[in-house]
């Protein structure tokens, strides 16, 4: 959701800027976004935004095709008000395409559903809508009753748009009345709103080249992380390798310590064994050495019994 905003902001601010295509390109990538999430709210809120600019780019019919698209969306959801905010979105496009009729008849559906207490804003819009089609019928009266009220409403809730459209408008129903003297001063008004808005947009400008400083930022320090996170992930295998070499040098080392431990330990048997074969052999010998002296005893004795003998 964090991105699809982030998408949505840029559009605005290319919008802004009248580069209609990038702003497209912009709204396109959170509407795609929206329609991977299933988010059904988002899906229309990201489609009547690309209607709004498609009818700043003067392509209407892709305009109109993109309401009814959010239209059948958010039908299935049964919101009404989204449902009045695109049908107002579609009498804007039709008043411009002078399509009066239509745009009038979308405006009063608008204006059922809507009051100016529970969305002041859509209430304001379709009532442009309506005071543009009286005075097309040239009713001015009752148009100049539905501007007088725009501009009473647009002035409390400081909306300067729609405040300076209702001023003008009201200014062009004083001229075809006559009231010339009515009518310059509703100009000049307009005039001096323009200036406000002027700076109103300056500021907004300010704000949006903050926020692309921000997003700015923001790459850079994902980069950073980035790379931070590649050097760690290059320290962690270069430790894992050292580590392996070790474990297999361990393991290698601790083979041949057992290896020489197991061959001492027989040499040492053997050792032993022979130790035990030469104690026993050194016995015996010295067991045959004391029976070999005492044979040469009695052969002396022998011997000396046979010389007495032979005496």
């Amino acid at each position: 959701m964090g991105l699809a905003y982030v998408y949505r902001s840029l559009a605005n601010i290319y919008k802004s800027q009248n580069d209609f295509d990038k702003a497209i390109e912009m709204s396109s990538q959170a509407y795609q976004l929206r329609k991977q999430l299933d988010d059904k709210r988002g899906i229309v809120s990201s489609l009547l935004e690309l209607g709004l600019i498609y009818k700043e780019k003067g392509d209407t019919e892709e305009a109109l095709e993109k309401l009814r698209i959010a239209h059948t969306v958010a039908e299935s959801m049964n919101d009404k008000v989204t449902l009045a905010e695109l049908k107002q979105g579609e009498a804007e496009i039709l008043l411009n395409e002078y399509a009066y009729e239509e745009a009038y008849a979308k405006a009063n559906e608008v204006l059922k559903t809507v009051s100016d207490i529970t969305n002041q804003k859509l209430f304001i819009r379709a009532s442009l809508v309506k005071g543009k089609y009286f005075l097309r019928q040239k009713k001015y009266s009752m148009a100049l009753q539905t501007f007088e009220d725009v501009i009473a409403k647009s002035k409390l809730a400081g909306n300067l748009i729609y405040e300076i459209d209702a001023v003008g408008s009201a200014a062009l129903c004083y001229q075809a009345l006559g009231n010339t003297s009515k009518a310059e001063d509703l100009e000049n008004q307009q005039a001096i709103l323009k200036e406000q808005i002027k700076n109103t947009d300056l500021q907004r400008q300010i704000e949006r080249l903050q926020f692309l400083l921000q997003i700015e930022k923001k790459e850079k320090e994902n980069e950073l992380l980035r790379a931070s996170q590649m050097e760690s992930s290059s320290i962690i295998s270069a430790q894992r390798f050292q580590n392996r070499m070790l474990i297999i040098l361990f393991i290698s080392v601790s083979a041949v310590m057992t290896f020489f431990w197991s061959f001492s330990r027989k040499r040492k048997i053997i050792n032993q064994k022979l130790l035990d074969q030469n104690d026993k052999i050194l016995k015996q010998q010295n067991e045959i050495s004391k029976v070999n002296e005492d044979l040469i005893k009695q052969n002396h004795q022998l011997n000396d019994l046979n010389n007495e003998k032979t005496r």
